[in-house]
């Protein structure tokens, strides 16, 4: 009978130690999910911003420190997308190098360069320097691996672009997609931008 109590006893005891937690995908953010940082805020090289609620959270990548996506507005049928760069001090070019850079990446009809027709302004954010630029035309959307990068036009695009001359040096903020769309995200491109903080 002892013999049978303990056989008994090393079967339940090995029956709870194998067992196994279904957490599935359930306790991770869904690729449909909003914004999470939107509540707390983000924190980037020494600069504090809050994100959009409504904005889907890519998450960073290699090269991205953040990365956002806007859904299409009416009459669009692709996102505009956000991404935040960041290169550390001296790093990363110029600012009017990037602004170049940007404008060379837009074409109007005929492939006339935009640059006579892109919105410019300069202002301060907690006593840091902003640069930013709104164009609109043809996009070269980059396509393809890095090494192998070619481009695709996209007509109708826009592209938003913010610079903050931060303590640990520039952040850039990117923003392209469709007019509409891209716009609509602009506007709270713009919010998010006039909140920066530096990070205390």
């Amino acid at each position: 009978m002892r013999l049978l109590l303990l056989l008994i006893l090393t079967v339940v005891l090995s029956a709870c130690g194998n067992g196994e937690s279904d957490t599935g995908s359930s306790g991770g953010p869904s690729s449909e999910s909003t914004n999470a940082g939107a509540s707390t805020g983000v924190e980037v090289a020494g600069l504090r911003f809050v994100p959009a609620p409504q904005w889907q959270d890519l998450g960073a990548s290699a090269m991205r420190k953040a990365q956002y996506r806007q859904a299409p507005v009416s009459g669009d049928t692709e996102p505009a997308e956000l991404y935040v760069f960041h290169f550390g001090p001296d790093q990363g070019g110029s600012i009017e190098a990037n602004i170049q850079r940007w404008l060379g990446q837009m074409s109007l009809p005929g492939g006339a360069d935009p640059t006579g027709t892109a919105d410019r302004s300069q202002f301060q954010v907690d006593g840091m320097p902003v640069h930013a630029l709104s164009v609109a035309g043809t996009f070269a959307m980059p396509v393809g691996a890095p090494m192998a990068r070619q481009t695709e036009p996209r007509e109708g695009y826009r592209l938003i672009a913010a610079i903050v001359e931060g303590p640990e040096g520039p952040v850039f903020f990117k923003l392209t997609g469709p007019d509409a769309t891209a716009t609509a995200m602009g506007k709270q491109l713009d919010t998010l931008v006039r909140g920066v903080r530096k990070a205390r």
